[in-house]
């Protein structure tokens, strides 16, 4: 019982301590993307990626399966709530969508 209340006493540590992981993540990500490659290089290979049609197409199927893919997994989660609770697959969908 004691090492429960060491654990909830001071949960300023573990904030500070998650937004230090957080901030090392960030900057580490940082370092690998923008150190070895300048911004304005990345923007520019941006505006030629979109700028080509058959590009767009490829972006447009892989957002389609995205869909189809939180599709598929919300009605797994229906299937698998349905022994506890029956709910729409409007509800199952907004439990697996990101966000």
């Amino acid at each position: 019982m004691e090492q429960r209340k060491r654990n909830k006493s001071n949960p300023l540590r573990w904030f500070v301590i998650k937004m230090g992981i957080a901030a090392l993540a960030l900057w580490f990500l940082y370092e690998r993307v923008f150190e070895k490659v300048p911004v304005r290089q990345l923007l520019d290979e941006y505006r030629i990626v979109f700028s080509d049609t058959s590009k767009n197409c490829l972006l447009a199927a892989v957002l389609v399966l995205m869909l189809v893919n939180w599709s598929v997994e919300a009605i797994k989660w229906k299937m698998m709530m349905a022994k506890i609770e029956i709910i729409s697959f409007l509800k199952s969908l907004e439990a697996v969508s990101p966000g």
